[in-house]
């Protein structure tokens, strides 16, 4: 899959859950918890393979990657928690969101994994900031 495609397609599916949660006016909670239920099964279904051919991550990483995944657990509760408060600004705030995981990405890759930051990158980190500023 072409790699701008399957861009737009992760785009599209990760604020869509929000977007439908809002249209189906359910609870936050409910919509979090049914989307990210579901989340797991497609994700466990397709790399079935992959994850029965190799070994178990050591206890470092599961540990690492567990509280990772808790984090993220608290993320999309306070994320859908929002869009149920936000109303009509709703795509609004996807958006800003969605900027800051611009500038996350980046700043996060250098830290953890000694990834520099090139001057286009860092022009970009300016333009996301300003981008924040504007939406909020």
């Amino acid at each position: 899959m072409n790699i701008i495609v399957r861009a737009f397609f992760i785009a599209v599916t990760f604020v869509g859950w929000a977007v439908m949660s809002k249209y189906c006016r359910q609870n936050f909670a409910w919509s979090a918890s049914i989307v990210f239920f579901f989340t797991a099964v497609p994700v466990l279904i397709l790399s079935r393979a992959t994850l029965l051919s190799i070994p178990v991550p050591d206890i470092k990483s599961f540990l690492i990657l567990s509280v990772a995944g808790a984090l993220n657990g608290f993320g999309v509760y306070f994320y859908s928690q929002t869009l149920e408060r936000a109303g009509n600004q709703s795509g609004a705030f996807i958006v800003t969101v969605s900027v800051v995981m611009v500038m996350v990405a980046p700043l996060l890759a250098y830290f953890v994994n000694g990834e520099v930051i090139n001057l286009k990158q860092t022009a970009g980190l300016v333009c996301a900031i300003s981008a924040v500023y504007l939406l909020s």
